[in-house]
C-alpha cells in the first residue's frame, strides 16, 4: 500500500478526479465525463500494475522505514541493526558521492532491504524514481563479492554510486526529464544508464573500492581472474566486454575489466576527469556516443584509452609473474576438464573420499545437471578428437548426486553417508540453504540415474550452509544465516537437536567451519 502510495504521489494525473455531471447537463457532456472516469480507472489501473508490492514475499512479516536526510530506508522488524548500519552508511557514502562524483539526487533515495533468499546481491534504478534493493546476507567464501570489510558497506555503496552516477542528467535530456518525467520526481530519461555496462558497473566497483577499506579493487580473486587473462594471451576485447562475454569469467566480465578499466583512467588521468566524464554524458543527446564523451574530457576516444589500459596491465602482471617464478613455482596436476562456455561451468569443494581412491566435488559441465561427482584420484582420460562437440571433456568423472546447487559435500567418517547443503523453498516464500543427509544403497553403483538412493533432510527454515562433520561423526559443524549476520552452529547427527553459538559482534560473519584433527576445536 505504502508502495502505491509513493507511486501515486508520482504521478499527479492519477490523483485527478473526473469531474461529476450536472444536472440537466446535455448527453455530450455526460459523455466527456464518462470518458474522464474510463481514463481516471486506467490511470489507476496503471498505477498498481507499475507500483512494487512492498512484502509481496510474505503476509505476516512487519514493515519498518527509518527516514534519513537523504534516504527512506525499509527494513523487515527484527532487522533494525542492519537498517541503522544501512542509514549510516548511505549518508557516509552520499556525502562522499556527492563530492566525489559532483551530484546530489534530487529525492531521497528508498532503499528496501530484504531477507528472503540466501543468494547476495542488489539492484538500483533511478526509473522512475531513485531505489535500491538490498539482499542483506552476506556472499559465501568463494563468491566474486567477498572482498568487503562490511557487507553493507560495500554493496550500499555500489549501489548508491549507480544511483548518483543514472541520476546525473543535464541539457536536453534533464527538459525531457521534467516535461514527461512526472514533473521534478521523475526520471525517463538517463542518459548515464545507456552507457556500456562495463561503465556502468565498473564505476561502480571502483567507488565501492575508493569508500571501503576493501571492494573488489583489493580482492585478491579478482586480480588473479585478470592476471591469467594476461599470462595466457586470453585478454578481451572491448567489444567482449561490452555485454556479458561467452567466456571465463562470463557475467563477471563487466565487473573485472570494468573496474580495471576505470581505475586506470583514475589513477591515470585523475578522479576528476571520472566525474567530468559522468556529467558529460549526462547531457548527451545522443544515445550511446560515449566516444564523443571521453574525447572532449580525455581527447583519446575509448579504443585508444583501451588499448593503453590492456597495455598497462600487461606490465604489471608480466612483472609479478616474473617475481613468482624467480622465487619457484609449485604447481599441481589438473584433473578435471570442460568445454563448456557456459556461465554455470564450473567445480568446487572437493573432498577425499574415505578411502582416498576418489576425489568428489561439486561440478557444473554446462551439458548435463549439475550435482556432486566424483573422479579417480589419478585423474581420468580425455576425449579425443577433433576439438568440436565434447572433444576434450575428462571421461572418467562419474555422477553421485544431482543437486541444483554448489554444494559443500563431507563424508561421515565410519560410513559413507554424506552431509551437503542445498537450495530449496521454505515455506514456498523463501529460497534458504539447508542441510541434507546422503545414503547410498548400493556401494557398487554410485550413480546419480542408476541409483537415486536416499537423502534425508536435516535441517528446515535453519539456513544452515558449510558443513563439517567431527572425526568421531557424531556432530555437524556448520553456519547458520541470519538477518544481515551468520553464526556457528552444531547438529547432532544422532539427536538432531541444533545448539548455536552466540555472536560474537553485531553483524558478524562466519565462514567454512572446521573441526581440528581431534575433534575438540573448530
Amino acid at each position: 500500500v505504502r508502495a502505491r502510495a509513493r507511486l501515486a504521489g508520482l504521478i499527479p494525473w492519477v490523483a485527478v478526479q473526473a469531474p461529476r455531471s450536472r444536472p440537466g447537463a446535455a448527453p455530450g457532456a455526460r459523455r466527456s465525463d464518462a470518458s474522464s472516469r474510463v481514463l481516471a480507472l486506467l490511470a489507476l489501473l496503471l498505477c498498481g500494475l507499475l507500483a512494487p508490492t512492498a512484502a509481496a514475499n510474505s503476509r505476516d512479516l512487519k514493515w519498518r522505514t527509518l527516514q534519513t536526510e537523504h534516504f527512506f530506508i525499509h527494513y523487515y522488524a527484527g532487522s533494525e541493526a542492519a537498517a541503522e548500519r544501512a542509514a549510516r552508511v548511505l549518508e557516509r557514502a552520499h556525502a562522499r558521492l556527492s563530492v566525489g562524483l559532483g551530484h546530489s539526487p534530487y529525492l531521497r533515495t528508498h532503499v528496501v532491504m530484504t531477507d528472503n533468499t540466501d543468494a547476495a546481491n542488489g539492484s538500483a534504478t533511478v526509473f522512475s524514481y531513485p531505489h535500491i534493493e538490498a539482499n542483506v546476507t552476506a556472499p559465501d567464501s568463494l563468491s566474486v563479492l567477498e572482498a568487503y570489510d562490511n557487507w553493507l558497506d560495500v554493496l550500499l555503496s555500489h549501489e548508491y554510486t549507480h544511483i548518483v552516477h543514472n541520476d546525473t542528467i543535464h541539457g536536453l535530456p534533464r527538459a525531457v526529464n521534467a516535461i514527461l518525467g512526472f514533473g521534478v520526481l521523475g526520471r525517463i530519461w538517463p542518459p548515464n544508464n545507456l552507457q556500456p555496462r562495463w561503465m556502468i558497473e565498473g564505476l561502480a566497483v571502483y567507488e565501492e573500492s575508493r569508500l571501503t577499506s576493501v571492494g573488489r579493487r583489493r580482492s585478491t580473486q579478482f586480480d588473479m581472474m585478470l592476471r591469467m587473462a594476461v599470462l595466457e594471451q586470453g585478454f578481451l576485447s572491448l567489444d567482449r566486454i561490452s555485454a556479458p562475454a561467452n567466456i571465463f569469467p562470463h557475467t563477471t566480465s563487466v565487473y573485472l575489466y570494468g573496474l580495471h578499466f576505470v581505475h586506470y583512467i583514475g589513477t591515470r588521468y585523475g578522479h576528476d576527469k571520472v566525474r567530468e566524464i559522468s556529467h558529460r554524458n549526462g547531457r548527451a543527446a545522443i544515445p550511446y556516443s560515449i566516444n564523443r564523451a571521453v574525447q572532449e574530457v580525455l581527447g583519446v576516444d575509448f579504443v585508444q584509452l583501451y588499448k593503453e589500459f590492456e597495455l598497462d596491465a600487461v606490465r604489471r602482471f608480466q612483472a609479478q609473474a616474473r617475481a613468482v617464478r624467480a622465487r619457484g613455482v609449485r604447481e599441481g596436476k589438473r584433473l578435471t576438464f570442460s568445454t563448456a562456455s557456459e556461465a554455470s561451468s564450473f567445480s568446487r569443494h572437493p573432498i577425499w573420499s574415505p578411502d582416498d581412491q576418489y576425489i568428489y566435488f561439486y561440478g557444473d559441465d554446462g551439458h548435463s545437471n549439475p550435482g556432486i561427482r566424483r573422479i579417480p584420484a589419478r585423474g581420468g582420460r580425455i576425449r579425443e578428437g577433433l576439438g568440436v562437440g565434447r572433444q576434450g571433456m575428462t571421461l572418467d568423472v562419474e555422477r553421485v548426486l544431482e543437486v541444483q546447487t554448489a554444494a559443500t559435500p563431507n563424508f561421515v567418517p565410519g560410513s559413507g553417508d554424506m552431509v551437503f547443503e542445498q537450495v530449496n523453498a521454505h515455506d514456498l516464500r523463501y529460497t534458504w540453504n539447508e542441510l541434507y543427509l546422503w545414503r547410498p544403497d548400493d556401494p557398487g553403483a554410485l550413480n546419480a540415474r542408476q541409483n537415486p538412493s536416499e537423502v534425508e533432510a536435516l535441517t528446515a527454515g535453519l539456513r544452515a550452509r558449510d558443513p563439517h562433520v567431527a572425526p568421531d561423526g557424531r556432530t555437524v559443524a556448520f553456519v547458520r544465516n541470519d538477518p544481515a549476520q551468520s553464526r556457528l552452529a552444531f547438529l547432532d547427527l544422532h539427536t538432531r537437536a541444533v545448539t548455536e553459538v552466540a555472536p560474537f559482534e553485531r553483524m558478524q560473519q562466519v565462514y567454512s567451519p572446521r573441526f581440528s584433527p581431534d575433534g575438540r576445536k573448530v
